[in-house]
């Protein structure tokens, strides 16, 4: 039976005591009803709300949440410019709930402009509950720079890219209705991965990527490090609807555990160079749609390990031991045809070999010699 991941996070915390009544932990500052919208003319000039607990800075465009609570009902929590980049930063923790696309922009977007989301520090928390099957949300360009964001609802959608520096991300759309935003990250361009911590529990598709609109060079994934763990019903990455897209996989721990794993449809091929792979739950890892000439190119596994176990095996005198079988079978047992998403079976044969080598057991020493001087 398949495990069930669950990455929603707890967005907030209740503490019951015998004497006292529950706390609420954004009580320290006043909760937020209407949109902040950053396009009105008030905000070309700095502004504060020390009540609601934020700040905004006209000069770097930087808005500063600090355990805010913003429930906004039927409209946005949060509208920016879409022409403009924005700065997001968050500290402590804090709340936007909204059944609209909490964080929009205005209908104008740019292919290099966007929001950076940015955490003050690690343990900085932005926490995103959508509750009308709708994005939450959508920019032209979204950058998880750092802290830890925990989206629940709809998908984080981009007209260009969405990336992911240092950051924690967790997404939770299983529970959003069919024909709702039920991916998790969609981007018409890339979805591109250089670090940090990124679970997804998805209706639809972890990763998609359509293809409509893509920057150059056309490369719709690129996972460079991070670590990656996805639960999707339809695939966990899905490249390709409209234009040729490529995925470059080169490092990262990545973990597919839907019943697809990455899945190329209109796209001319994927690439993985490098990264570790847990496909244990997926059955099947790597698929291409039956129409598609598109291809998946890998890189031979690293055999060093186990190079190093066949060599020492090989170097012992099997006549010195009672029974050498073993070692024998997981000598030939060797595959050298393995590429690196099946990294896990060389490393097996070289524990295979290394197991063997240890139980093995020498024979008695031959004593006849001694035995003749003994007796002399």
């Amino acid at each position: 039976m398949k495990k069930t991941r669950i990455f929603s996070t707890m967005l907030a915390t209740v503490i019951c005591m015998a004497s006292l009544p529950a706390i609420n932990v954004f009580a320290a500052n006043q909760q937020r009803t209407t949109t902040l919208d950053l396009t009105v003319a008030g905000f070309q000039n700095d502004q504060k709300n020390e009540d609601e607990g934020w700040s905004w800075d006209a000069d770097t465009l930087t808005l500063t949440l600090d355990n805010v609570d913003f429930s906004t009902g039927n409209k946005s929590s949060i509208k920016v410019d879409g022409l403009k980049s924005t700065t997001i930063l968050f500290k402590g923790e804090n709340k936007l709930e909204s059944s609209a696309t909490i964080i929009s922009r205005t209908d104008r977007g740019s292919k290099d402009t966007g929001v950076v989301l940015s955490g003050k520090t690690k343990d900085s928390v932005l926490n995103l509950e959508e509750t009308g099957n709708l994005p939450v949300m959508d920019q032209p360009n979204v950058t998880f720079e750092s802290g830890t964001v925990n989206a629940k609802g709809g998908a984080v959608i981009t007209l260009y890219s969405i990336k992911v520096m240092d950051a924690t991300l967790n997404i939770d759309t299983s529970e959003v209705a069919d024909g709702g935003w039920n991916d998790g990250l969609y981007a018409n361009g890339s979805v591109e991965i250089y670090g940090g911590d990124v679970n997804i529990n998805a209706g639809r598709a972890g990763i998609l990527v359509v293809g409509i609109g893509a920057p150059e060079p056309k490369t719709g994934l690129i996972i460079k490090d991070g670590k990656v763990d996805i639960n999707a019903k339809l695939a966990d990455i899905y490249l390709g609807t409209d234009n040729i897209k490529n995925g470059l996989i080169s490092g990262g721990d990545i973990t597919l555990g839907g019943d697809i794993g990455i899945f190329l449809n209109d796209c001319e091929k994927c690439e993985i160079k490098g990264g570790t792979f847990h496909t244990d739950e997926c059955e099947k890892p790597f698929a291409v749609h039956r129409d598609s000439s598109a291809v998946f190119e890998y890189a031979k596994a690293d055999y060093t390990e186990l190079d190093k176990a066949e060599e020492a095996a090989k170097a012992l005198n099997k006549d010195n031991y009672v029974d050498f079988t073993a070692v024998e079978k997981a000598l030939e047992a060797i595959d050298r045809t393995k590429n690196l998403t099946q990294q896990s079976d060389v490393d097996k044969m070289a524990k295979d070999i290394n197991d063997a080598v240890e139980a093995l057991v020498y024979k008695s020493a031959d004593y006849t010699e001694l035995d003749k001087a003994e007796k002399a």
